[in-house]
């Protein structure tokens, strides 16, 4: 604000006559108004001479003025500190100035007076006694009542002094210069205090690998909404000013969401020095005490447990005990402690005390490998850790555990308390009175797309869980088991209860996150590898994928299949706990398969979509075999699941999201992939800071998919002549019905044709009530109300806070506020089961909202989805649009890739379906999406991956050059036309 201004504000009445600026007759300086010339103390002593007229004056002030002169003129005395003089305007001469705007900070104080900076001999005007009242230099009004504060002398006051002739404006520059010193003071200690912060977060980067987020990178781009971790609960992370004038309607700002996936950032730099003040310090005396103590009560703790603990497993729990000992000498409080680990300085186990199994040497990547590893790692030369194998989910929120039974604070126990303090509604409650079983068609999409989704679920996530303890389920336990947390069922449930006599269902919780020497609230490890790289087809570890693959030189780079009668159908093995064991229909000769995930056998369908998979991946490594003779086994499988994983990466975002997301949705965040592609068109998004990791909402947020499933899965003959209908818990863990001649194909061509149900809190009675259900037995367990229980096991935010975070629901105080977004079914269901609207799950939230215009799923579910998939796609450094050398495609193998269609995958590689829809996870119609012959949908040659070898050279290294490069005739054959009865 220019000096001007200031004169204006202070001095309405007065005419605009001044033009200098006078301190005491031992120093002056003149500011000429033309000039604008500006300073910026942190407050200013004034003396402003008032040429107002006296009779106007008199008119304004009467007999009462207690400011007057000698003169006819007014004297005004002010201490304004310049950070006010934009924000308030003293417009009166006799107005009380507020106690904020006269007193400086008390840090202030505290630094002058340290400092000796108490007086200002240039200044005759300033009596720094702090306790007596201000006196003027003329005696003749030292009577006269003063406005001050007993800290205004500080700097000064501001006198008015003056008569009608030569007004001037006298400042005392003792003053400026004292606020300008202690303005370099606290602009010294702010620079100090931001490079500590940098260089405390760095170190700790480097210590130990597990925060190094970019916490100091600057960027003047739009910044999202799901970038950060919350600071605290009062600071939100997304300015949703713009978002709470839209009426806070059903739709997603589309400005927010393209600010969806930047640049990852735990904290961001606006409040690192912020930070730097809260952080708390560790000794190493406290963490080694601390530490050992956890030891000890963790090992008296599991004596009369039958459980046979994991390294990691004890370790993490351990940590845990620990964690809490020193929370608790800290007198943290509860959020201190869920923020534990960005608030902690040196929250790090010495390495002396870090097992032995955590302090391997650090992940060496080679810049120049072409194919990505089986683990996950290497993806990013900036944390190599990121995506990998064992690595914990990343957050959007902080955790929210419950206090515990002998836990004073929220580390890491489930949840199973409100906002109100009150028990929250057990989770088979929740599923009974919301995820009712109700029939609502979607008469567009096809039940490909809840299998597709499913099949991307296994390759990107899988949650760890607590061993369990030797013949013992969660309900018959002791109650001493750590990894237990049952269900409670309802006395009134009307299938449970009333019909079955089950009063609890069995539930494990995930096992904690024990690769990390770190202190913090529990966190829970991925299993996969975070990436769409078809790790539950390869397998995540260099043995489950050599056991997968075939040792034959005539069948190089291929993986294993068994030959039943000419069915080829995945290896198969005698480990049955998690398929046919003690399945009384089944005889004891059965077996299950393998893959490179041991969920393979958990869905019929899902067995099949595999066994697909897998058989195109042998005829692809057939073709590059024939194409390049002088390939190895190695080279021929690395480059056949180097173009696998390309395919089932393009379906995924050319044909699955676009399915569930709106267009606008897709652009902003980076999704959608282009209608029109050039030879040179490469994806130049990856961003080396953007962690790629699962989040743990998303884990909870993307088994949606359960609400489109039907009770009843439809089976049709290839020649659509033919189908039948299986109840939906018979597809579970049941996969020897696959090895009936065509019952893949049937499975696949009923998907295929089968409408799905609306994404909405309605669930199918097959999936809450009998979900893994024994072949003898009448019930099984309820897989939403099993969900639900995760959410609260792994310190899931409720559903609001969620929604809050990608903008939405800003100000929601009572269930009344989420009528503009929920469904009304859903919305009074909620009422008669929640005390608060605070408390609603996440899961249960998501499929209660409504979906957008365009879109198959609501608000928040797509804030999440787009979230989680942007960053699988920006990144994934081997990503297959990228252009990263030496892992990228050439432009002709770009081409072919962006030709695939599940549709094309699934007719090439059955056994005798010969029709299907282009768009296979959307519904046959004449409209837009007819059935058609395979041969019509288009083709795959994979001429471009001729590789010209180098003659020059004996040991067969080859080149990739475009004009040497021959053409194969030879392309993918299509099977026979013949119809099949």
């Amino acid at each position: 604000m220019k000096f001007d201004d200031l004169i204006k504000k202070l001095n309405p009445m007065g005419k605009r006559s001044f033009n200098k600026v006078t301190t005491s007759d031992s120093d002056r300086m003149e500011l000429d108004e033309a000039s604008g010339s500006a300073f910026s103390p942190s407050s200013i002593h004034l003396k402003l001479i008032d040429s107002s007229d006296s009779e106007h004056e008199d008119a304004q002030h009467g007999e009462n003025n207690h400011l007057r002169g000698r003169s006819s003129a007014t004297t005004h005395d002010f201490v304004v500190p310049c950070s006010d003089f934009d924000r308030k305007v003293y417009n009166s001469p006799t107005q009380d100035i507020p106690e904020q705007a006269i007193v400086p900070h008390p840090s202030s104080l505290s630094i002058i007076s340290m400092l000796g900076f108490g007086e200002d001999n240039d200044d005759p005007n300033k009596d720094l006694n702090l306790g007596r009242p201000n006196h003027t230099p003329d005696h003749t009004h030292q009577h006269e009542e003063q406005h001050h504060h007993p800290e205004a002398e500080l700097l000064g006051p501001i006198s008015y002094h003056g008569g009608r002739r030569g007004p001037r404006r006298r400042l005392n520059l003792g003053g400026i210069r004292l606020c300008l010193i202690l303005a370099m003071i606290i602009f010294v200690i702010t620079i100090m205090l931001t490079v500590t912060a940098v260089f405390i977060l760095d170190s700790h980067e480097l210590h130990n690998g597990t925060e190094k987020e970019n916490t100091t990178k600057i960027d003047d781009s739009p910044k999202p909404f799901l970038q950060q971790i919350l600071y605290n609960d009062n600071e939100p992370i997304l300015d949703v000013n713009d978002l709470d004038k839209q009426k806070q309607d059903s739709h997603v700002n589309e400005s927010a969401i393209m600010n969806l996936l930047p640049e990852e950032t735990t904290i961001s730099p606006r409040r690192m020095s912020h930070l730097a003040l809260t952080k708390f310090s560790i000794s190493p005396e406290i963490i080694r005490e601390s530490y050992q103590n956890a030891l000890n009560t963790f090992e008296m703790s599991n004596e009369p447990l039958s459980i046979n603990f994991s390294e990691p497993v004890q370790h993490a729990l351990v940590m845990e005990l620990a964690y809490h000992n020193i929370v608790k000498r800290l007198n943290l409080s509860n959020e201190q402690a869920e923020e534990g680990e960005i608030l902690l300085i040196n929250a790090t186990l010495p390495s002396d005390l870090c097992p032995n199994f955590l302090t391997t040497k650090p992940l060496l990547c080679n810049k120049t490998e072409r194919y990505r590893s089986l683990n996950g790692g290497c993806n990013n030369f900036h944390d190599p850790d990121w995506g990998s194998v064992g690595q914990a989910y990343r957050r959007l929120l902080f955790p929210k555990y419950d206090d515990g039974k002998r836990n004073t604070y929220r580390i890491s126990a489930a949840k199973t308390k409100g906002v109100g303090k009150s028990n929250l509604p057990s989770a088979r409650f929740v599923s009974h009175m919301i995820h009712i079983d109700e029939y609502r068609a979607d008469t567009e999409v096809s039940s490909m797309t809840p299998l597709w989704a499913q099949f991307v679920a296994h390759d990107i996530m899988y949650t760890a869980k607590f061993p369990r303890e030797t013949g013992k389920g969660c309900c018959k336990a002791n109650g001493n088991n750590p990894g237990c947390f049952p269900i409670p069922v309802p006395a009134n449930d009307a299938f449970y209860s009333d019909k079955m006599n089950i009063t609890c269902l069995d539930f494990h919780r995930a096992a904690p996150y024990g690769t990390s020497c770190r202190f913090g609230p529990r966190e829970q490890l991925n299993k996969q590898t975070s990436f769409i790289d078809a790790s539950h087809i390869y397998g995540v570890t260099p043995e489950i994928s050599a056991s997968l693959r075939v040792k034959d030189p005539q069948k190089l780079g291929q993986m294993m299949l068994d030959d039943l009668d000419g069915i080829y159908l995945l290896p198969s093995t005698n480990e049955t706990s998690k398929c046919i064991s003690d399945r009384d229909d089944m005889s004891s000769s059965e077996s299950c398969f393998r893959s490179g995930d041991d969920r393979v056998n958990d869905l019929m369908s899902v067995t099949a979509m595999i066994t697909i998979w897998v058989r195109h991946h042998n005829r692809v490594a057939e073709t590059l075999s024939g194409l390049n003779k002088h390939w190895d086994d190695e080279k021929v499988f690395q480059e056949t699941r180097r173009l696998v994983i390309a395919q089932i990466q393009h379906i995924t975002y050319n044909e699955f999201l676009p399915v569930l997301l709106r267009t606008e949705l897709l652009k902003s965040g980076h999704l959608a992939l282009s209608s029109s592609y050039s030879n040179s068109s490469y994806f130049k998004g990856f961003d080396v800071n953007l962690n790629p990791q699962i989040s743990n909402e998303f884990t909870a947020a993307f088994k949606f998919y359960v609400s489109m499933m039907q009770g009843l899965m439809k089976k049709m003959s290839p020649h659509r002549n033919d189908e039948d209908f299986l109840q939906f818990h018979k597809m579970v863990r049941n996969p020897s019905v696959l090895k009936k001649d065509g019952e893949l194909d049937r499975l696949l061509m009923g998907a295929s044709s089968h409408p799905v149900t609306k994404v909405d809190a309605f669930i199918s009675g097959q999936i809450t009530n009998h979900m893994y259900q024994h072949p003898n037995s009448n019930y099984g367990t309820d897989l939403a109300a099993l969900i639900i229980q995760e959410g609260r096991d792994q310190g899931i935010p409720p559903y609001i806070e969620v929604a809050k975070k990608c903008g939405l629901l800003i100000d929601v105080q009572k269930f009344s506020d989420l009528h503009e977004i929920w469904a009304s079914s859903s919305l009074n269901a909620a009422i008669a089961v929640y005390e608060s609207v605070q408390d609603v799950d996440l899961f249960t939230g998501l499929l209660s909202e409504r979906p957008e215009a365009g879109s198959k799923v609501g608000p928040t579910l797509g804030c999440i989805i787009v979230d989680q998939f942007s960053r699988l796609r920006k990144g994934d450094m081997f990503w297959y649009e990228g252009d990263i050398r030496p892992h990228h495609f050439t432009p002709e193998q770009l081409t072919v890739i962006r030709k695939t269609k599940l549709s094309k995958i699934i007719c090439q590689n059955s056994d005798k379906i010969r029709q299907l829809q282009g768009h296979i996870l959307l519904l046959p119609n004449d409209r837009g999406n007819p059935v058609v012959r395979c041969a019509e949908i288009s083709k795959m040659k994979l001429n471009a991956w001729k590789e010209h070898q180098q003659t020059n050279n004996s040991d067969h290294q080859s080149s990739h050059s475009e004009e040497e490069e021959e053409v194969w005739s030879s392309s993918y054959e299509e099977p026979d036309e013949e119809n099949y009865q």
